[in-house]
């Protein structure tokens, strides 16, 4: 018998199918999740699998590829260990910049602006991006089903998540990197350019603009390391070249 009729078994109300479920993916599914995370690993597939059997308890979870669904709940799963945690990635690229000490300044921002920040991007980016971010990653259904309501294929869907994302992660860099009126008009050009300094093309005149001032300003290096921070943190890192 297939995942996709255990699936169904499950869904109707019995029990047997999730053993069947269980010992055809917790080793691989957990061997994935331990190279993701050594330490969280584990826990995260065991919840994983526990959330998974819930929603099939409530009538819904997988209707095909049951493994994807699956790695997908691992994976939300390890960034709530990871927040959690108040894990942040290394910095990468910090350059000369990066053993400066980082001074108290008035740029840095609660966790609650940051939320506030990250709600506002949200509404910011087109509503199809909305829509399909909503429905992945908070609602944690499977890009399938939502391709289905969306009129997509699937393979479309999952093109316009990762650009819904990328959108959505730089519309909350933005909002949070908006020049106060009290900064003078030299710095507030160079944090306008942040961006560009970070994934723009290298010899631009604004990229070079941007990094002959942070060489000779006393403040705007602490505002570009936390700019590289936060970046890091929602998956933004340096463009490959």
């Amino acid at each position: 018998m297939n995942d996709e009729d255990l699936c169904t078994l499950t869904r109707g109300g019995a029990s047997w199918p999730l053993e069947e479920l269980w010992d055809r993916h917790f080793s691989v599914t957990r061997a994935w999740a331990m190279k993701k995370d050594p330490d969280a690993g584990e826990d995260a597939t065991a919840e994983a699998f526990a959330r998974v059997f819930e929603a099939f308890r409530s009538g819904v979870g997988p209707v095909t590829s049951f493994r994807g669904y699956l790695f997908k709940t691992v994976d939300s799963a390890l960034v709530k260990h990871w927040n959690a945690a108040r894990r942040i990635s290394p910095l990468d690229d910090l350059g000369e910049f990066a053993n400066d000490d980082t001074p108290d300044h008035a740029d840095a921002l609660t966790d609650d602006e940051e939320r506030k920040a990250a709600a506002v991007a949200l509404q910011d980016i087109p509503e199809r991006w909305r829509e399909i971010i909503i429905a992945v990653d908070v609602e944690r259904r499977p890009v399938q089903e939502v391709a289905a309501e969306l009129g997509l294929t699937p393979n479309s869907a999952s093109v316009l998540l990762k650009r819904a994302r990328s959108g959505l992660r730089k519309a909350w860099m933005e909002r949070l990197h908006t020049p106060t009126e009290s900064l003078p008009h030299d710095c507030a050009t160079a944090v306008r350019h942040f961006g560009t300094l970070r994934w723009g093309k290298q010899g631009t005149r604004v990229r070079s603009s941007t990094e002959r001032h942070l060489e000779t300003c006393e403040s705007c290096p602490s505002r570009y390391r936390l700019f590289l921070e936060r970046a890091t943190t929602v998956g933004l890192g340096p463009t490959r070249r």
